[in-house]
């Protein structure tokens, strides 16, 4: 083989660095450059090779060549060295380096989006939750918050302006009322759930949406009935579950063998301007005749009237009396068993001197058996004032009455005659 020139060998060494400047990697670092450019010769055109790094190799490249350019003209290391400093611009090249694009940040991914609020059971439908804001790049967004759920009333409740109320509530009572359901008279309100009803109390029972008395003779019994009357004078229709005839207010019932005979007064106040039944006594016999009238006089008020009975004692002797009497029953009797027995009495005249403690004011009864009558309240006359006699009915003999009379009698014998005139009022007979 033959031998290679020693200058030959410098011109090789240059051209192979001129080649790899050409064909640098991009992969050197720029610095390696600046290292060349301070060394002489060829070994600048190195350092231009090294300084072809990333995106700046042109540039490193082109520094390079210069470079070699140089130092071959020259042959002198020191006209290398101006070349290295050229190679230096290739140094600009390892700004190349600097130069990579970097990797750009990964793009953030979108918010997802916030899921819709639940329905509520019941009222309105709540509202949707707000949608989650995007997050900062590469950052997820946080989920939208969860919507309210919407208004509503529990199990056996309903809406009313005033909120949830119960269903068997007497003030919202059913599915859909907001109204309160009516009390009734003598009972409560109550409700199922459904519908009101009524609860009465003791001794009444619901007739529809009221509670009747139990003896109510308009609604009698459970289903009731309106009872009819009879042909009684002064009856009434009565109840006691079921119905019957009775007597009216202010009125007693006589009974016979059949029951309901009749029905009597109760009270006489003769403020219809009659007698109201009473006449003069005839058992016992009157010393004389004895009239029987209404008045104006009265025991009680401004207006009204009395019975006035006038007669005469002639010559009498002890136990003459006058008075009057009434029929309680037209058939059958009364009973006046513990029932009271009373009258006002006005005497209009002074009575004879004679042993006045012994005169009588008397109610008396009749019955079947004591026809001629049996004191039952008795009182000691008092002249030109009202006053009172007043008893309540014990005797057996006379409990079941059918007749009644007032009598004042003289308890005296008198020689002359002694005219007398009374004033009965506000009698009561079995109140």
């Amino acid at each position: 083989m033959r031998p290679i020139h020693p200058f030959s060998k410098h011109l090789l060494g240059a051209a192979a660095a001129i080649i790899l400047a050409g064909c640098g990697s991009a992969v050197l670092k720029a610095d390696a450059g600046a290292t060349g450019g301070s060394a002489g010769g060829s070994s600048a055109g190195a350092s231009g090779h090294a300084g072809a790094t990333g995106g700046g190799a042109a540039a490193g490249s082109a520094g390079g060549a210069a470079g070699h350019g140089a130092g071959g003209a020259v042959g002198s290391g020191g006209a290398t060295g101006t070349g290295g400093a050229i190679g230096s611009g290739g140094a600009t090249g390892s700004g190349g380096a600097a130069g990579t694009t970097g990797s750009g940040g990964a793009v953030g991914g979108g918010g997802t989006t916030g899921s819709g609020g639940a329905t509520g059971s019941g009222g309105a439908t709540g509202t949707g939750g707000a949608t989650g804001s995007g997050g900062a790049a590469g950052t997820t967004g946080s989920g939208g918050a969860t919507g309210t759920g919407g208004a509503g009333c529990g199990a056996a409740q309903h809406m009313c302006p005033s909120g949830c109320v119960m269903n068997s509530s007497v003030s919202s009572c059913g599915t859909t009322s907001c109204t309160a359901c009516a009390t009734p008279a003598n009972g409560s309100a109550t409700c199922d759930g459904t519908s009101c009803g009524t609860m009465c109390n003791a001794n009444y029972h619901a007739c529809g949406a009221t509670c009747a008395s139990n003896t109510d003779p308009a609604a009698c019994g459970s289903s009731c009935v309106v009872c009819s009357g009879s042909s009684i004078a002064n009856s009434a229709p009565t109840c006691n579950g079921t119905c019957g005839v009775g007597c009216a207010t202010g009125y007693r019932a006589c009974t016979g063998s059949s029951g309901l005979a009749s029905c009597n007064r109760v009270t006489y106040d003769f403020n219809d301007g009659s007698t109201q039944g009473w006449v003069a006594a005839t058992t016992p016999t009157p010393p004389s005749a004895v009239t029987v009238m209404s008045s104006t006089a009265r025991h009680n008020g401004t207006s009204g009237a009395s019975l006035q009975v006038g007669g005469t004692f002639g010559v009498f002797g002890s136990g003459s009396s006058i008075g009057v009497q009434v029929p309680l029953c037209v058939n059958g009797a009364e009973n006046l068993n513990g029932r009271t027995v009373s009258a006002w009495v006005y005497i209009d005249a002074n009575l004879p001197d004679c042993s006045p403690s012994n005169n009588d004011l008397g109610i008396y009864l009749y019955s079947a058996s004591s026809g001629n009558g049996t004191e039952v309240a008795t009182g000691i006359p008092v002249v030109q004032s009202w006053f009172q006699v007043t008893a309540t009915v014990t005797n057996p003999s006379v409990i079941n009455a059918y007749q009644a009379g007032i009598f004042l009698t003289l308890n005296c014998t008198n020689s002359m005659s002694w005219p007398v005139t009374l004033y009965i009022d506000d009698v009561t007979i079995g109140g």
